[in-house]
């Protein structure tokens, strides 16, 4: 992944996996989960115990030390043990499945949202043209009925058509900021990060095939 070209659908996805704040709290869930099943495995163990009683006063003849050895082991547990273990291994992949899910939809989202800069930023650039063409024809059409050629309702109706124009234009741009920090709190960034996208596509050629990035 080279960043100095820009980031494209895929690389959004891909630092999504990674840096999403969401999946990051969610994969925490799998590691429980887990942690959970290796629990739901562990049997109580054995207990073991050996003590001596020593000889230490009164009639000693005939007495010797006395020796106790006791091993014990807590079979009740073997009862749920099975249930334990099968609702842990089925709660361990309902997490997992749950994650993939969660993974899936936040790389989707990732590069709908690059997708949709780009686009917006394509419409943009449009509208910025347009509202500048329509601005300059406004200029002339005020000189034209400065010098009685043109008329004022035909300077009304180019001035309508600039300021249509440039509402679009500062609509689109509010859009745009908008999906840019929708993108940015998928990949984890702040928002005030601008990144560079760029849009890849490839194409066939009669020698072969090539390529070309737009970038924003």
């Amino acid at each position: 992944m080279d960043l100095r070209q820009g980031i494209g659908p895929d690389e959004a996805a891909t630092i999504a996996l990674y840096s999403n704040p969401a999946l990051r709290a969610i994969r925490d869930r799998r590691g429980l989960a887990a942690a959970q099943l290796i629990q739901a495995g562990i049997l109580p163990n054995p207990v073991v115990s050996y003590a001596r009683d020593f000889v230490t006063g009164g009639n000693t003849v005939g007495t010797t030390t006395g020796y106790n050895f006791t091993a014990a082991w807590e079979f009740s547990a073997l009862i749920p043990f099975l249930p334990k273990q099968t609702a842990a291994r089925k709660n361990f992949r309902s997490v997992d499945l749950d994650v993939a899910w969660q993974e899936w939809q936040i790389a989707m989202n990732a590069r709908m949202a690059v997708y949709r800069v780009l686009g917006l930023n394509a419409e943009v650039s449009q509208a910025l043209e347009a509202t500048e063409g329509l601005q300059q024809s406004t200029d002339a059409m005020r000189k034209a009925v400065e010098a009685h050629e043109k008329t004022v309702l035909d300077l009304a109706a180019v001035e309508s058509a600039s300021q249509d124009s440039r509402a679009t234009m500062l609509s689109l741009q509010q859009e745009l900021e908008k999906q840019r920090l929708g993108l940015n709190k998928i990949l984890g960034v702040e928002p005030r990060c601008k990144s560079r996208f760029a849009f890849r596509f490839k194409f066939a050629e009669p020698s072969g095939s090539a390529g070309a990035a737009r970038s924003v």
